[in-house]
């Protein structure tokens, strides 16, 4: 696994010596992902609420982002984060807890880019309400959600599916907030 594009581009990531634990989004993917996105990372506040190996946000800052905030609750992902935005000389701002803790513990701070890649059997409906009670999405905010291709994802409340893209077994829905 390595950073795709910026000033990181090439650098190799550490990864989980076992990746049924951790599924970190493939190089071609983020390829795809980061194409897709273009310029919306430039000067970005970046949220990865399943930071695994902390790829998306070492991308997000290797492209231009403002600032990265990484959470997961699996100790080894988080020693996993550090070591790697160490090799690339990169400040994150890594927060340890499930979903739910790390919405409270950044609840009112606006993020521009948000990534949600958790586990493929876990439901989004909780996922997205934790982030809408701690007004985590700023104006304009593109949601990211990584899951498995053969589930269709579903909204509701604030939020808008505005594009999908399928790559093999995994797909990519993009989600804004409806604006009143």
């Amino acid at each position: 696994m390595r950073i795709i594009a910026g000033k990181h581009r090439g650098r190799k990531l550490l990864t989980p010596k076992d990746d049924r634990v951790v599924r970190p989004t493939t190089d071609f993917t983020r390829e795809a992902l980061f194409s897709i996105l273009g310029q919306k990372v430039v000067g970005a506040k970046v949220l990865d609420l399943f930071g695994g190996t902390g790829a998306l946000s070492l991308e997000s800052m290797s492209r231009g982002a403002y600032a990265a905030t990484t959470c997961d609750l699996s100790r080894e992902s988080l020693a996993l984060i550090r070591k790697n935005a160490e090799m690339m000389g990169e400040r994150l701002e890594i927060v340890q807890g499930d979903f739910r803790q790390c919405c409270k513990r950044l609840e009112g701070r606006q993020f521009d880019l948000i990534f949600l890649d958790p586990p493929y059997a876990m439901e989004s409906a909780p996922v997205l309400r934790a982030i809408a009670e701690a007004d985590l999405a700023a104006e304009g905010c593109t949601i990211v959600y990584e899951h498995d291709a053969a589930d269709t994802l579903a909204v509701d409340g604030v939020w808008h599916i505005t594009d999908n893209r399928r790559y093999g077994r995994v797909a990519l829905t993009f989600i804004t907030k409806e604006t009143v």
